[in-house]
């Protein structure tokens, strides 16, 4: 259950967005709406990896779901996107925690050979949540309660998953640590440097990707001293970790390991590849096959619903094979085939194309995405789990926040180049005008142009997570192909 609600707060957004940007005037900020979101989820990851260490298993679920509902509330009152943006930051701050306290109980409940079909069931509860998810926002959002209550009516379901984890939850034996440390002890393993240093990191490398080519030149003062910041912040923060040791939010030692290293990889191409297409996917169905809110949900299912099904029966397979690292492989050549097959969509294409094309994608993705956490669960010790677990996390979650904001710039300069000269348009006038916004608002003998221009510059951004997806070979080149133990 909290794992389903981390993937239906990850996708709730998906088909609520254009209504969303339509209200706030703000299709400039759909990059940060998930992009929020993913930067505190991967900024909270390092230290709910030592608080899941060092404190109550049972009391960190609890107090990671109460974040997650006040972000939920803010984001359903919120009056602005300014506002939104923050409430979507509260909540993946909740989120955090749920994913990798999830993973910890399983570390310390099941046999490694068994985790797998585990490790397919927590895959396919986030899928379903992302098949949910979309379709909830896209019926609220066309209804009379608009995109709001997609947020609110998420609540309810988080107080029901506190009141099981209180009533129910019974946290596994914990194995011996020694003398008992004081709070001060423990709040001292912490690395609150090291983690202010790669917050700030990752809010110049963001700020730089959003506002790179659309808002400032690349070559501009503010862009030169964003990408210098995050340069200087990015060494600062890997000496820090060094100086740190084992105490390090994320300690050299694990990441000097092979397995963990390129895992980490992996997960950051694969999940961006995915998470980046989920959320452009729907923009493609509304602005240029003119579906509402509700029906581009419905036309998410396909690619949604690819993944959920991989996940599970690779989780399957892979306990009775005992072996992941096939599986990783295939999910890059079909990720990477189903989201360049995307890149083709044109304004004629059929249901022949829009259903298979993402099908394939979703297949391919949903077979390799958990596997990159069994390569490393099967590596560590089980007192390093909480700590390798917040490490692979922490990529596959940052890799999303990084590509969303990357193809966010490219479809805003696209659409820019592809209108320049046309009938004077301006490209960033009609971003702001929402996707659903089109046909209302543009004169009747530009809206062709226009049109084409959108579906142009959606087709470049559909080939950021193709490229993404290409690339994680190289994790699975790196990863040691070792059977699992039974």
């Amino acid at each position: 259950m909290a794992v389903f609600l981390v993937f239906l707060d990850m996708t709730l957004i998906a088909t609520a967005i254009p209504a969303i940007t339509n209200q706030f005037n703000s299709l400039q900020h759909v990059g940060w709406y998930g992009s929020a979101y993913m930067l505190s989820l991967c900024s909270f990851q390092l230290v709910y990896g030592k608080c899941f260490e060092l404190f109550s298993l049972k009391w960190t679920f609890m107090v990671a779901i109460a974040f997650r509902e006040i972000g939920l509330a803010v984001c359903g009152s919120a009056p602005n996107s300014i506002a939104f943006i923050v409430g979507r930051a509260i909540t993946g701050i909740g989120c955090s925690g749920i994913i990798i306290g999830a993973w910890v109980v399983l570390a310390h409940s099941v046999p490694i050979r068994q985790r797998a079909v585990y490790t397919g069931f927590l895959g396919a509860f986030s899928g379903v949540g992302g098949i949910i998810g979309p379709l909830i926002s896209g019926a609220l959002t066309d209804s009379h309660l608009s995109w709001r209550w997609a947020f609110y009516v998420s609540i309810p379901i988080g107080v029901a998953t506190l009141a099981l984890i209180f009533f129910c939850f019974r946290p596994p034996q914990q194995p011996d640590q020694g003398e008992p440390r004081t709070l001060k002890q423990k709040l001292m393993e912490f690395d609150i440097l090291g983690l202010l240093i790669f917050f700030a990191c990752m809010i110049c490398l963001l700020l730089a990707l959003q506002w790179g080519g659309s808002q400032f030149a690349w070559n501009s003062a503010p862009m030169i001293g964003l990408l210098v910041a995050f340069g200087v912040l990015l060494i600062s923060f890997i000496g820090v970790e060094i100086w740190k040791g084992d105490n390090a939010a994320l300690p050299p030692r694990l990441m000097k390991m092979r397995n963990i290293a390129f895992a980490c990889f992996y997960a950051a191409c694969i999940d961006a590849a995915y998470y980046t297409a989920d959320i452009w996917l729907p923009i493609w169905f509304q602005a240029i096959k003119g579906e509402s809110a509700r029906e581009s949900g419905i036309k998410l299912v396909p690619y949604v619903g690819g993944e959920v099904l991989a996940a599970l029966t690779a989780g399957y397979l892979v306990t009775y094979t005992g072996w992941y690292n096939p599986f990783m492989l295939v999910a890059t050549v079909l990720g990477s085939l189903g989201l360049g097959l995307m890149t083709t969509f044109e304004l004629d294409t059929g249901p022949s194309k829009w259903v298979t094309f993402p099908v394939i994608a979703g297949v391919g993705i949903g077979l390799g995405s958990q596997q990159p956490m069994m390569g490393v669960q099967s590596t560590l010790a089980l007192s390093d789990i909480p700590a390798g677990t917040a490490a692979v996390t922490l990529f596959q979650n940052l890799g999303p926040a990084i590509l969303m904001s990357v193809a966010n710039t490219v479809f805003a300069n696209g659409l820019t180049k592809h209108l320049h000269g046309t009938g004077g348009l301006n490209g960033q006038t009609i971003a702001d005008m929402g996707a659903t916004n089109l046909k209302d608002m543009i004169p009747m003998d530009l809206l062709p142009v226009v049109i084409e221009a959108y579906n142009k510059a959606l087709k470049e951004t559909f080939t950021v997570p193709m490229a993404v997806a290409v690339i994680s070979i190289i994790g699975v080149i790196g990863m040691k192909w070792e059977k699992l133990p039974k």
